[in-house]
């Protein structure tokens, strides 16, 4: 992609990649709506990544698959790995030194609740070893609801003020006002603007990533897809066409999950 003379290398801070053996069947139809199938995923996904001028991807998924493109291909692919916090601190240690470079935790499928008190050795690890956390926050399909409750996560940015958070898909639509309000509060809280193609095509899509555009510090909001959910090719084209400055995109394609990823 190119701003003026300048070229900015796109990074995709939210997919997902999986064997073709372990997709599920909602998972299946989005890769029919992309118009692949899983046989193809990663070809697809290189192929629609160097065509939306992605230089790199975030993973995440943890399987053989992704373990191996993080470890043979790390200028293409990086991985946030999804745990269960019950696995204890010990298990961040075990994912960041076989090459994840962060964790992803899914409150409402897990069945815990992000500000109770066995969270606080996976955020002092975190913060230790100076690693970003997605968090899975508001709408949940399949899982109870009231373990993704946005208020749930102010006691995080209180007592973690050195933690990285990266809450997914703006928290909408259930969380999202409580969610920027929280990104306001705390200055080490991200939102990253990736969702399913049905969504992000949207107007009210588009004018919800704006207001947070303009609310938010300006390294506050990260790029991402939800490939293959969402087509990258089709996303990095719609948000090109938003009316925001130069410097503001090159922040939310690139320079920001830059320096999340330091």
């Amino acid at each position: 992609m190119k701003e003026g003379t300048r070229s900015i290398e796109i990074i995709d801070i939210h997919c997902h990649l999986e064997p073709p053996e372990s997709i599920s069947d909602s998972m299946l139809e989005f890769y029919h709506h992309c118009k692949t199938s899983p046989e193809k995923g990663l070809e697809d996904l290189l192929a629609r990544m160097d065509r939306a001028g992605i230089r790199k991807t975030v993973l995440l998924d943890d399987n053989p698959l992704v373990r191996e493109l993080i470890k043979e291909q790390p200028e293409r692919f990086l991985g946030f790995a999804p745990i269960d916090p019950r696995e204890g601190a010990g298990k961040i240690d075990e994912l960041v030194g076989i090459g994840f470079s962060g964790i992803k935790l899914l409150p409402a499928w897990k069945r815990f609740f992000p500000n109770e008190l066995m969270m606080a050795k996976i955020y002092q690890k975190a913060c230790e070893l100076n690693i970003p956390i997605m968090l899975h926050i508001g709408d949940t399909y399949g899982a109870p609801l009231r373990y993704n409750d946005p208020l749930l996560l102010d006691e995080v940015g209180y007592n973690y003020p050195n933690l990285k958070v990266v809450i997914a898909h703006l928290g909408t639509p259930l969380a999202y006002h409580t969610i920027l309000a929280f990104a306001l509060k705390y200055s080490n809280f991200h939102v990253d603007i990736s969702g399913p193609r049905d969504i992000v095509t949207t107007s009210w899509w588009k004018d919800m990533c704006l207001m947070a555009i303009s609310m938010l510090r300006q390294h506050q909001v990260l790029f991402g897809t939800d490939y293959p959910t969402c087509d990258p090719v089709e996303y990095v084209g719609i948000v090109k066409r938003w009316r925001i400055g130069k410097d503001i995109r090159e922040r939310i394609f690139s320079r920001n999950a830059l320096e999340l990823l330091e």
